[in-house]
């Protein structure tokens, strides 16, 4: 497969993983392909650990579950992330990086301008 088909099929994933195992195979190929993602000034600062365990994976979800409703309802969350959120195309221009929240539901778009006054985190909290 060609790279650039790589890029255009890969898709993110939210849902539960599959149960199969991940062969020694594939583990080596995604940690040498890892390893030479870039790195700010070549730091390389990357530490990787397989995990194989179904009861240690199943702990590792739940605690990053907690982890994120924590972050979300106590506002740390939005507060770390907020300089990346772009609510609209020209925004996105202008800053030419971040995340583009161009498709909220209509309920949702007069609140955009909001989501980051204390108010605004109240109500997302």
């Amino acid at each position: 497969m060609e790279l650039l088909d790589a890029i255009r099929r890969r898709k993110t994933t939210n849902g539960a993983f599959l149960p199969d195992p991940v062969s020694e195979d594939h583990q080596r190929i995604l940690l040498e392909a890892a390893g030479r993602a870039p790195s700010q000034l070549n730091s390389q600062p990357w530490r990787f650990v397989v995990i194989e365990s179904r009861e240690t994976i199943e702990q590792i979800a739940r605690i990053s579950g907690e982890s994120m409703t924590e972050a979300m309802s106590n506002g740390t969350f939005f507060e770390r992330y907020k300089p990346y959120f772009r609510f609209s195309q020209a925004e996105m221009e202008e800053k030419r990086s971040g995340m583009l929240f161009d498709k909220l539901p209509a309920a949702l778009r007069p609140f955009t301008s909001q989501v980051f006054t204390k108010r605004g985190q109240t109500l997302m909290n």
